[in-house]
């Protein structure tokens, strides 16, 4: 390959236009060329902060003391036809200030400009209270009040005066790049580009006045991160003989005073507020930006219902060390609560790809998937045979099918006797290639490896599994060391950091997950599909309710049995090895989950774990009698194929996990949401609105309500909280529309009506179960 050398000739031209919308500061020139001033007594901008840190500052043009002028000054210009100059003459009282200037005509127009802007610009940065002191409008901005002298404009708007005050500013950034590279395989005409570099930002806060009636107010950022922190809205406000009461256009929302029927705040759309005598008329059409959820608290302690589809497990998570651990987790965990392993792990360094770009705690590293195996079903190959290039690789069965170094011949010293540049990250892939080695399926080598930090994953010491506390990406490496003992004999798998391999060389690893996906590997098996999140931490055993479910085409709701075969009359909780216990931990199925730390659930992590790896699978395929039964239920593309592909079989996707929980006890509730529309907080106590500020107060930033009146927890009495959440990402349209008619007929009697309207348009024909659209219409009356 010939020498490549690449240089970049790049420059960034910025021309940045700014404007400043209110409240800014304009700087006009310190001094510019000027025939009439004289040049020695000019400062630069340099010496500017030091002339406003005197006591009496210099003038920034003529250099001597910056002092207001005297009520008696005054400037008398006089025109000179037979030298065709101005004569400008400075004068205090009757004397004379300074010697008589004399300009031409073009310097006297140059003059007067200036003196223009400077008024003009020494106007507009005056101060509040120098405003107020001149009988200005202290708010006044960029845009003057205007006045319309139309009597039509006046009975629309209520006044002629339109003010509108804008703030923030517009930013523009443009510039190019031009770039130049020095190789011969490029074609001439293509080693010199040139690309724009363009950028631009608006940070916009409006508010304005059209006469008295219709008022506007817009915050816009382009670059928040979320939509719902731009507010704009305009709205128009009646006068109180008027049919047409109130009407707005932007964010708006409809509160209802129904207990029954609530409305919406986040809203985006149009409102209209109309009176017909004593019947007033509210109507909405607007797009919801936000989701409705409620929480059920009794005795202070949160109560949270969840419904999990059976094809949302924990992707690229949890993994099982090897496969030694998978082929008897279900033999393990058995006779539960007894976990019945031989096995207990002391030791374990996780090592990840370092998109952190870390520093501390990498090293280079090569990791193998038949590292540790037996010949078997976790071995990718399993003879000398089938491994093409010269060198012998064999293996055999030591110390009982337990995972160890010396099971096969890719112990660490077995590789660096055979393949010497095993040690080095740039020899590596030239050694293991040349002998036959599949790159990214048996082996990946991986430069400055992250070694995870211990708050960063957990594992099982019994069952021999990994969970890290974050979901890997699909590129992302994923390799291991562990040691345990079995049998009073130690065992280990891999190399740890401080096994005596110094650093720039290669530590010899487990791999549990390479940089792709190819299910055809033993080393698909290895990440655990049994494991739910429940997006809880610290979950209670007391009140906790898990069932398992399928949805029932024929009667179109979840039962928890199977309609057909040989396990209809059985539980699916029981079927799925949830339910072997009754509450003393006695073996006797009593109906209800059994709650297992660590095996059937993480109470920390709030993880709910089955004691079999393929539930709706082969678990499931066992207990079935016939084939028919088999192929109408048993879902195992939802292990044999990625998740993605699985979620396609919508004939099979129908078993979801559906219960509730509760979470630790207190007067503070956590309502798993952030920035929570103002208003859209209710909270009732037995049925009984509660009053805000009073009985609760709601941290609408943080997600959380703080109860205040204690005796509504210590009475144990049910409290019910129902809020909206806006959303992060809206994927498809929502449609809420609404219309609220209200009837008084006197102080003590009032009568309603309402109708409101959610519907939810896809983006595709083809939807999932659990995601399909939905077009409600609810239609109610009340009374007071």
């Amino acid at each position: 390959m010939g020498k490549e050398s690449i240089r970049t000739l790049g420059f960034i031209a910025f021309v940045a236009a700014v404007f400043t919308l209110s409240g800014f500061t304009s700087t006009t020139p310190l001094f510019e060329e000027n025939p009439l001033l004289d040049p020695q007594l000019r400062i630069s901008p340099a010496d500017t902060n030091e002339r406003d840190s005197l006591q009496y500052p210099f003038d920034q043009e003529t250099g001597g003391l910056y002092l207001d002028n005297p009520d008696n000054y005054s400037e008398e210009v006089e025109y000179d036809p037979v030298t065709d100059q101005y004569i400008v003459t400075q004068k205090i009282g009757g004397l004379i200030a300074r010697p008589p200037m004399f300009m031409t005509p073009e310097e006297y127009s140059a003059y007067i400009e200036q003196k223009q802007s400077e008024e003009y610009w020494r106007t507009k940065t005056q101060s509040d209270e120098a405003a107020a002191a001149e009988g200005r409008d202290p708010g006044s901005s960029l845009i003057p009040q205007i006045q319309v002298n139309n009597q039509l404009f006046e009975r629309l708007f209520g006044s002629n005066t339109i003010d509108i005050r804008p703030q923030g500013y517009a930013e523009l950034r443009f510039g190019g790049r031009i770039q130049n590279i020095d190789n011969p395989i490029i074609p001439e005409r293509n080693r010199t580009t040139f690309n724009f570099d363009f950028d631009q930002r608006i940070q916009m806060n409006v508010t304005g006045n059209i006469g008295t009636k219709l008022k506007l107010s817009t915050n816009y950022d382009t670059e928040a991160t979320f939509n719902f922190e731009n507010q704009m809205k305009l709205e128009f406000t009646g006068d109180e003989d008027d049919i047409v009461k109130k009407i707005e256009i932007g964010n708006v929302s409809l509160p209802l005073n129904s207990s029954l029927i609530t409305g919406a705040q986040s809203l985006f759309g149009v409102k209209g507020q109309f009176q017909f005598g004593k019947l007033t008329v509210t109507t909405v059409l607007s797009e919801q930006r936000s989701q409705s959820s409620s929480i059920n608290i009794q005795g202070g302690a949160t109560t949270t219902d969840f419904e999990i589809w059976g094809d949302q497990y924990e992707a690229n998570r949890h993994f099982f060390l090897a496969h030694y651990f998978r082929d008897n987790y279900e033999r393990f965990v058995a006779d539960v609560p007894l976990i019945t392993s031989p096995v207990q792990i002391t030791k374990v360094e996780v090592w990840v790809t370092n998109t952190r770009q870390e520093t501390e705690n990498t090293r280079n590293i090569v990791a193998f998937m038949d590292l540790g195996e037996g010949d078997g079903e976790g071995a990718y190959r399993s003879t000398a045979a089938n491994r093409p290039g010269p060198v012998i690789f064999t293996r055999f069965f030591q110390n009982q099918g337990f995972p160890d170094n010396e099971n096969n011949a890719l112990s660490p010293d077995a590789l660096e006797q055979n393949f010497p540049g095993v040690r080095d990250i740039g020899q590596v892939n030239n050694a293991l290639n040349s002998a036959g080695f599949e790159e990214a399926i048996e082996y990946v080598e991986l430069a400055n490896a992250r070694l995870l930090r211990p708050s960063e994953y957990s594992f099982n010491p019994q069952l021999g599994y990994v969970s890290l506390s974050t979901s890997l990406n699909q590129d992302e490496v994923l390799a291991v060391a562990f040691q345990f003992t079995a049998g009073g004999k130690t065992y280990q798998v891999g190399e740890f950091s401080n096994d005596g391999v110094t650093p720039p060389k290669n530590l010899v690893l487990k791999m549990l997950k390479s940089i792709i996906l190819d299910v055809r590997t033993p080393m698909w098996d290895l990440m655990m599909k049994n494991i739910y999140s429940l997006g809880a931490y610290q979950v209670n055993r007391e009140d906790f309710k898990l069932d398992v479910l399928y949805q029932n085409d024929e009667t179109g709701v979840p039962i928890p049995f199977l309609p057909e075969g040989n396990l209809s009359d059985q539980l699916l909780v029981r079927v799925m090895e949830l339910d072997r216990l009754n509450v003393n931990n006695d073996a006797q199925p009593d109906g209800f989950f059994d709650f297992v730390q660590g095996v059937t659930i993480n109470a920390q992590t709030g993880r709910v774990i089955f004691p079999v790896l393929e539930p709706f699978g082969s678990n499931l395929s066992r207990k079935l009698n016939t084939e028919e039964v088999r192929d109408q239920y048993v879902f195992q593309e939802l292990y044999d194929s990625t998740r993605f592909i699985a979620q396609n079989e919508t004939r099979l996707n129908k078993f979801l996990l559906r219960g509730q929980f509760k979470s630790a006890s207190g007067s503070r509730i956590q309502l798993n949401a952030f920035n929570i529309p103002r208003g859209s907080v209710t909270v009732t106590a037995g049925g009984a609105k509660l009053i805000e500020d009073v009985d609760y107060r709601v941290d609408y930033n943080a997600g959380s309500i703080q109860i205040l009146n204690e005796g509504l927890l210590e009475s144990g009495t049910p409290i019910k909280v129902d809020f909206e959440n806006n959303a992060l990402f809206n994927v498809q349209t929502r449609i809420f529309t609404g219309i609220n008619a209200d009837y008084r007929f006197s102080e003590n009697l009032n009568l309603g009506a309402t109708m409101v309207r959610l519907s939810e348009r896809p983006l595709t024909p083809k939807v999932n179960i659990g995601d399909e659209p939905i077009a409600n219409t609810i239609i109610g009356v009340n009374g007071n």
